[in-house]
């Protein structure tokens, strides 16, 4: 992360460092892809539904973490930059869509109303959010 960060000290995201963060977020993928598949795929209690959305959470975090290293405003914020690379965006909304299958599970089991995991430019990277009636 500290390479990443200090990589982009003169305020441009280069080719370079994009592409490093695109490396890094593969890496977290599949890592949690692999987490995700040893998940429960049977009903939740109470106990697992907090542990699975924990998962989720972590996970978002994660994501959102090395994202943020290189392109949120205290990263420091690059006033030229209109936006994620697309391929940044692409390997974020994978990510987003695999968390899905395991938040609709926990959000079920808890009771909530709704649920969304998503990506946002520049703060969150992969946003997890539920509401309960």
């Amino acid at each position: 992360m500290d390479a990443i960060a200090e990589q982009v000290g003169d305020r441009e995201t280069s080719e370079s460092v994009e592409n490093q963060l695109a490396q890094l977020l593969d890496v977290v993928a599949a890592k949690m892809r692999t987490d995700i598949e040893s998940m429960p795929s049977h009903e939740l209690d109470e106990n697992e539904a907090t542990e699975v959305l924990a998962a989720v959470h972590a996970w978002a975090a994660l994501a959102s973490y090395a994202t943020g290293r290189v392109y949120a405003p205290t990263s420091p914020w690059h006033h030229r930059l209109a936006g994620w690379g697309t391929k940044i965006a692409g390997i974020l909304q994978k990510i987003a869509n695999v968390l899905l299958t395991p938040l609709k599970a926990a959000a079920a089991t808890l009771g909530a109303s709704s649920y969304s995991v998503g990506i946002e430019f520049p703060w969150s990277g992969v946003q997890v959010s539920l509401t309960w009636p």
